[in-house]
């Protein structure tokens, strides 16, 4: 495990810590970890005096690190590979006993409650899924009829474990530090967007090829928004979309499409977002990003059901088209007769119609 800082060897030499200290394993991917974002500032309502650590793998930890409710950020050593078991090992067992009292465990993975095990935490609470309950100290089940809580709510529901009386209502909210609205300003100022009110944020990305909606589409999309408004398309995502977003870029045969993928970390990405007139992107952590900083978004959302991850917002609008193969977890689609119908059922007119309404001063053609 890495800290940001002090260096490592704070960490390995630290003494044993009070009562209060408190770990909480983050979730893996981009958009669980800002859907956690209202369990710590639920946490901090209920243990105020206490010292909050997060433990997140390396990409995730400068969101994290924009959070006034956490004190610490602690970085997953990748030295054995992000998982596995000697990886399990390896990270768990570089917490000295004594360090933390209370390990909230957000991942319903075997391998993260088997991390705060070996990390000797006397108190190990998370949900009692992949046959870990043994390995906790308080665990909560799923309900036995498969229905699961949008995951905003459930990760807030481990709180009423160890805090009976908590208060637990969601705030959900971002603010990008200061660094990032700087590389913000900066970035736009580069590219020369500085009218934000004609900027239309787009991620045509998403963490599985099943999730993705057709980059043909997107630069519809794209096309449209810059003759209507006369703005720009930001195309966001991380390096390994750059080659994806440049395929949008082309097909849209508009020169107001710059795309930013790779350019920015999440905080960054997140400024970007909320100085837009609009968003649209597939089911993927920018999209919960976006709904986070409380920007304007239409979300395509595929295989996925949008009660449980869908965006946590009341501004933004998400189409989905019902199957009777929905919601599914697979990371690929398994239909041969229609695949991903989900996706190739949402037409460009239908977002464009959803689109519309975020369009400022602007009579939509």
């Amino acid at each position: 495990m890495a800290l940001d800082t002090p260096a490592v060897a704070g960490l390995m030499m630290a003494k044993p810590t009070k009562e209060n200290a408190i770990l909480v394993r983050s979730p893996n991917w981009v958009g669980d970890a800002v859907m956690a974002l209202p369990f710590f500032d639920a946490l901090r309502r209920a243990a105020p005096d206490a010292t909050i650590s997060c433990l997140c793998p390396a990409g995730i930890a400068p969101l994290y690190r924009d959070v006034p409710t956490i004190d610490r950020v602690l970085i997953l050593d990748e030295l054995y590979g992000p998982r596995g078991r000697k990886s399990v090992l390896y990270n768990g067992r570089r917490m000295r006993p004594g360090m933390f009292r209370t390990a909230f465990i957000l991942p319903t993975s075997f391998g993260s409650a088997l991390m705060m095990w070996h990390a000797w935490i006397p108190e190990r609470i998370g949900y009692s899924s992949e046959g870990r309950r043994l390995l906790l100290s308080k665990a909560k089940p799923y309900k036995k009829d498969g229905k699961r809580p949008h995951r905003v709510e459930g990760y807030l529901e481990l709180l009423r474990l160890q805090y009976p009386d908590a208060d637990i209502n969601p705030v959900f909210y971002y603010t990008p530090g200061e660094n990032a609205q700087i590389r913000a300003t900066e970035t736009l100022e580069d590219y020369s967007l500085e009218d934000s009110k004609t900027i239309l944020a787009m991620a045509p990305a998403a963490a599985q090829a099943n999730k993705m909606w057709m980059q043909g589409r997107f630069a519809e999309i794209a096309r449209r928004w810059c003759e209507t408004t006369g703005g720009h398309v930001m195309l966001l995502g991380s390096p390994g979309d750059r080659q994806l977003c440049d395929q949008v870029l082309m097909l849209s045969k508009c020169d107001d499409v710059v795309n930013l993928a790779g350019e920015s970390d999440l905080p960054t990405a997140g400024e970007l977002v909320r100085r837009s007139a609009a968003f649209v992107g597939n089911d993927s952590g920018l999209a919960h990003l976006a709904a986070a900083v409380k920007a304007n978004a239409v979300v395509l959302s595929g295989p996925g059901d949008p009660e449980e991850v869908g965006p946590y917002s009341n501004v933004a609008i998400t189409i989905k088209h019902p199957l009777f193969c929905a919601p599914c977890y697979k990371n690929e689609c398994w239909r041969t007769d229609k695949p991903i119908e989900c996706l190739t059922e949402i037409d460009t007119d239908q977002v464009w119609t959803a689109l519309q309404r975020f369009i400022p001063d602007t009579e939509a053609s």
